[in-house]
């Protein structure tokens, strides 16, 4: 999976370093929105909600779901420390979001987004993707 690990470096590069969770140091994107298609292991996005995003992560098909949700959860803080005067993603609009800044759904590309509440809310302010086709009948 070189283009979700070359994704997850340019995140960081580009975004500044994800906090370690330990004392203050600040996540440049708290409370922005991110989505990653054909999320597979969920490496950028991961990297994603370390960085402040609340992250929506799909995928499709219940094995890889369930690698991507351990993943997730393994990786990821239980919860997003709050910023004074950073909108939290329900005052955003985002009640779907959960509160330890990520989420994993079911995601058939060619589906309207209004069948999915996961997706719904404010827009996406990033949107990631990378080596998301990898099933010769696509």
């Amino acid at each position: 999976w070189d283009a979700e690990t070359l994704l997850a470096h340019h995140l960081v590069d580009t975004l500044g370093h994800p906090s370690t969770g330990s004392g203050g140091r600040d996540l440049p994107c708290l409370g922005l929105r991110a989505v990653e298609l054909g999320a597979g292991t969920g490496l950028a996005g991961v990297v994603a909600a370390r960085l402040g995003f609340h992250v929506v992560l799909t995928e499709l098909g219940d094995d890889i779901l369930r690698v991507l949700r351990r993943n997730a959860e393994r990786n990821l803080p239980a919860q997003t420390p709050a910023m004074p005067g950073v909108l939290t993603p329900q005052e955003r609009g985002c009640p779907g979001i959960s509160h330890g800044g990520f989420k994993v759904c079911e995601l058939s590309w060619g589906e309207p987004v209004q069948s999915h509440p996961e997706l719904g809310g404010s827009p996406f302010d990033l949107v990631l993707v990378a080596d998301c086709v990898y099933i010769p009948e696509l």
